[in-house]
């Protein structure tokens, strides 16, 4: 236990997995306020196609005014951190709300001209191309985010294959929108599971790269349905 944090209630094999593939430690939790904290090492787990270096992260935090010893991710790195995490940790139930985050911190830079391409050239240091190319293609789709086309072409080499694309452009553009029937068509009206369905593809489809995380999704939906998750 430290300062009154102790890890929560988790099985031996939920231990293991954590310890071995995952890029935080388990969830901790104060004796007293019960809150629950994530505490990372990394911003993607060893099982991701992709590995940002978390000391150049650290390298550019930014000191926050009036708070001795606390830092904060340089404005780049946190909207690719936001980006990352939309796109690999499969909560697109909080998609849309996401997305809002997103645009509200790349409206707050737009009119700096000189902001994008710090930002590609720093996706493309952390091996997160991919990741910011989707958040900013789906930004423009739901918010007409004004990113500008320059910065598209400028991420044309990392976008998928055409055929990847429009695949991925049914899944998302279903699995990121609000379940509302304003937002239905023909596959997700009056049929909730299809959007359902279509949010755990779309993550596992940018996160997974390779087959060492298959035993966890398969044993996942028994532990998902015997202990409920922390508030």
């Amino acid at each position: 236990m430290l300062a009154g944090w102790h890890a929560t209630g988790l099985s031996e094999y939920d231990k293991r997995y954590y310890r071995r593939w995952m890029h935080e430690i388990p969830p901790m939790q104060h004796i007293q306020r019960a809150t629950v904290i994530d505490v990372h090492h990394a911003i993607l787990p060893d099982t991701a196609r992709y590995h940002p270096d978390s000391a150049k992260l650290r390298s550019r935090a930014v000191a926050v005014e009036g708070l001795p010893g606390i830092y904060v991710l340089a404005m780049e790195d946190r909207i690719l951190h936001s980006a990352t995490h939309l796109f690999h940790d499969g909560e697109l139930p909080h998609g849309l709300r996401d997305l809002t985050d997103l645009d509200l911190l790349l409206r707050d830079v737009a009119l700096d001209l000189d902001f994008w391409p710090r930002l590609t050239a720093r996706a493309d240091e952390l091996q997160l191309s991919r990741s910011l190319f989707y958040a900013l293609r789906y930004l423009r789709h739901f918010l007409d985010t004004p990113v500008p086309d320059s910065v598209m072409a400028a991420l044309d080499a990392a976008a998928p294959n055409r055929a990847t694309l429009a695949l991925m452009d049914r899944v998302f553009t279903r699995a990121l929108a609000p379940t509302h029937a304003s937002c239905a068509d023909a596959f997700t009206a009056g049929r909730p599971l299809g959007r359902l369905r279509a949010r755990p593809l779309a993550a596992h489809a940018c996160t997974l790269a390779a087959a060492a995380p298959v035993p966890q999704g398969l044993h996942q939906p028994y532990l998902d349905n015997r202990t409920p998750k922390p508030a």
